[in-house]
């Protein structure tokens, strides 16, 4: 497994158990908010920002 896959597995696992301890409010609030800050940093990603220099 990649470790992308790894973080989206471990990820779920988080999710999936949160479901059972906490209100599912804030769960979807959770949600929204992960979501909602991954749409501004792929908005603000600039293709070559992040190449180190030599």
């Amino acid at each position: 497994m990649t470790s992308v896959g790894s973080q989206l597995a471990v990820g779920l696992v988080i999710l999936v158990v949160s479901l059972f301890c906490l209100d599912l409010d804030k769960v979807a609030l959770s949600v929204l908010g992960a979501a909602v800050l991954n749409l501004i940093i792929a908005i603000n990603h600039r293709p070559g920002r992040y190449v180190g220099m030599n």
